[in-house]
């Protein structure tokens, strides 16, 4: 390991409060070397933002340091920036110059009421004491180092007239401003699709290669981790479980805790559709602290009498591995507990009933909504945005069908208009019902489909929002039992009290509140919800895009259990490809409001037919150590979706493009039985699926081709 740059020795940072003390990091001990990147990976209130801003010295009150030294390394010196005034001359020089730090969400990080050049322009004067003049130059060509295209517009633009890539981008570019020497990334890529996260990723490791600059990237995401760091830390309830390279972490993982991180990933390549090693329970709240161990109680293979009473000694594994574990060691000096072997191996594959014995449940034809935009009262035509244009397929009763694609390419308003929470413009909607009776959704008047409602529910995206905080858990699973006309309150006891067993949470839980949940378990409470008027149809709209990985697995592996229960039929829509494969029988991918390509899971995920679902497979991050992404090249823009294109709508960033592509819309065509596909030169491209390097692909056919 180089010099270190950054320093943590025996780090505590505790928040006080009414109720007691929280200690939110604990203890930590680690090194950032020099030009190296460390990985910090752990569940969501493991203390990884709250060791970040402690750094930074900006953690808000009421909490603050009450031990341990922040050693940065700078004139030959070091500075303990423990023992600095928070808001002193001397740390807000370190604030922004040595050390910066991109914040999770950008939207919520610039002012909304400044332009992005304003705010960019004010910390160049501040750090770096240049003129207006200059910093205006300065911060155009951060924006041009940071691959942002059209620069001096983005200056002029205020963030919310900005996508989440460019954002993310120019933020990255105020942290550079100062020149650090280290960059905290904390979560930088999460609220980000595939493809733009493959960008953000590429953005990073580059910066650090060309300015030489230390990275600390805070993630719950192992791959992403595998891909960016040579060092990871692996952080547990304000502690550090493990640390070591980046090929020690992920070839032989030594504490317990880390191993079932891993062992939760659903993987890309693996067998789909089985059941994941997920964690045992939460991570427990700082005011509950285990007493000898903090993981004994999710530990598959905790000592009784040992890990839950008598604090676990930091055992060395080799040079620069270490794990603070009781049974790290046994047997034989640096022999992991399990092998990497046993980490691969998954559990049996979930029973279902066979394809040819399902039928049609719904058919989707011609699907088109628009949305308005807001405009002047003196404007004549109001704008319309084409949210979903002439989208066709048909789901089977029992399967899961995934909708994919980046953030707004329609899949949430297909979702939509399938339920009829909103009212499509055009198209049928030919839903088969229990009774058997075929029915146009799209043409039903709102008391018609009073009717329908308890054969189609929906599961969200956050579980935090979708849960009304003034209601408990008794009064949100039974609101739609009342509002369907369940008759009296011992009725309505029992199916709940039948529902949160069927989701795996106690009956003590009926009568708290969704405050008093985790993520995972408030997700829960969502899916319990949703079967409360045994639905035969569930739209899952990103259900486990806001959950740690170890709570992902837990939801996943419920997701498939009740649909071989229930027999339940799935639309799941989300842009994480690995979970869509984990899940899925088929795959709609959309681009634009269009439906580009559909067919059976492995054949889209293996053998591509669409440059843009081959592009998105080569975004994928992978959790093995120096994987590395194929993120699209910065090769024109998304389509005007006000003004459509009138050729391919994925022709200004397609390498495949030609001419036609540009002049005359590709049909959406059947090219096998069950594989579809918009695409004029599906015939003539070898596009590489999973495990291929689709650069490589791109630049053997666009050699080929005939040019635009």
């Amino acid at each position: 390991m180089n010099q270190p740059l950054l320093s943590l020795r025996g780090l505590k940072t505790h928040f006080f409060g009414d109720e007691g003390t929280v200690s939110a990091v604990n203890g930590v001990t680690l090194d950032i070397p020099a030009g190296q990147a460390v990985g910090v990976v752990g569940e969501s209130g493991c203390g990884k933002s709250v060791m970040a801003r402690s750094i930074l010295r900006i953690v808000e009150q009421p909490g603050r340091i009450v031990a341990g030294e922040i050693l940065l390394r700078k004139d030959d010196a070091e500075i303990d920036l423990a023992k600095l005034p928070a808001n002193g001359e001397a740390m807000r020089s370190i604030r922004g110059g040595d050390i910066s730090l991109v914040f999770q969400e950008p939207m919520t990080s610039f002012s909304p009421v400044h332009t992005a050049g304003n705010q960019l322009i004010e910390v160049l004067r501040l750090h770096r004491g240049l003129s207006k003049e200059k910093a205006y130059e300065r911060a155009v060509d951060l924006l041009r180092m940071v691959d942002v295209p059209s620069p001096e517009k983005v200056m002029d633009s205020y963030a919310w007239q900005l996508s989440g890539g460019i954002r993310q981008r120019a933020m990255i570019a105020m942290a550079l401003s100062g020149e650090p020497r280290l960059l905290i990334a904390d979560e930088p890529t999460t609220a980000l699709d595939v493809t733009t996260q493959a960008q953000i990723l590429d953005l990073i490791r580059d910066l650090k290669r060309d300015t030489g600059m230390a990275l600390m990237l805070i993630t719950h995401d192992l791959a992403v981790v595998a891909g960016v760091a040579d060092y990871v830390v692996v952080m547990y309830l304000g502690e550090v479980v493990e640390r070591g390279t980046v090929e020690e972490i992920f070839g032989a993982p030594q504490h317990p805790y880390t191993q079932a991180l891993l062992r939760s990933i659903p993987s890309i390549s693996g067998p789909p559709r089985i059941r994941l090693h997920a964690i045992a329970g939460s991570v427990p709240h700082p005011f509950d602290r285990p007493s000898g161990c903090s993981f004994h109680p999710r530990c598959p293979v905790a000592i009784q009498g040992t890990c839950d009473t008598v604090d676990p000694p930091l055992r060395v594994v080799g040079e620069g591995h270490e794990a603070v574990c009781h049974l790290v060691g046994e047997g034989q000096p640096g022999s992991p507990i399990f092998t990497m072997q046993d980490l691969e191996t998954r559990l049996p594959a979930l029973a279902r009933e066979p394809e040819s014995a399902r039928d049609t449940m719904l058919e989707v034809r011609g699907l088109g909504k628009s949305h308005a935009l807001h405009a002047s009262p003196l404007a004549r035509k109001r704008a319309k945005v084409r949210a979903v244009d002439d989208v066709n397929f048909e789901l089977r009763a029992g399967e899961t069908l995934a909708l994919v694609g980046e953030s707004g390419s329609g899949k949430t308003t297909v979702s939509r208009c399938i339920l009829r929470a909103i009212q499509p413009d055009s198209g049928e909607i030919v839903f088969r019902t229990q009774a058997g009776d075929r029915l146009d959704l799209a043409g039903l008047r709102t008391a018609q489909l009073r009717p329908l409602r308890n054969e189609m529910q929906m599961i969200f995206q956050d579980p935090y929002s979708s849960l009304n905080p003034r209601m408990t858990v008794f009064d949100i699973i039974a609101e739609p039992l009342r509002v369907d006309g369940a008759q009296g309150k011992q009725e309505q006891v029992a199916r709940v009290l039948e529902l949160l067993e069927l989701v795996g949470l106690p009956r003590e839980y009926m009568r708290r509140y969704p405050h008093a949940f985790s993520g995972g378990q408030r997700q829960r409470i969502g899916i319990a919800r949703a079967l409360a008027l045994r639905p035969r149809l569930i739209v899952a709209d990103e259900p486990v895009s806001a959950l740690d990985v170890s709570v992902q697995a837990q939801i996943l592996n419920l997701l498939l259990e009740l649909q071989g229960y229930l027999g339940l039929t799935y639309i799941f829509v989300s842009h994480d490809l690995s979970v869509v494969r984990h899940v899925s029988d088929r795959i709609a991918v959309m681009y634009a409001g269009n439906l580009v390509e559909l067919g059976h899971r492995d054949e889209v995920m293996e053998s591509p037919r669409h440059p843009y679902t081959a592009t998105l497979l080569a975004a994928i991050p992978k959790p093995e150590p120096r994987a590395t992404t194929s993120a699209p090249p910065h090769r024109g823009t998304r389509p005007n979706l006000i003004d459509p294109p009138v050729g391919c709508y994925f022709e200004s960033r397609c390498p495949y493009a030609v001419d036609r592509c540009k002049a005359e819309r590709p049909t959406w065509q059947e090219i096998t039985p069950g594989r579809w596909v918009r695409c004029h030169r599906y015939g003539e491209l070898a596009l590489s699926g999973i495990g291929a390097d689709l650069n490589s692909g791109i630049h053997s056919v666009h050699d080929r081709s005939s040019g635009k």
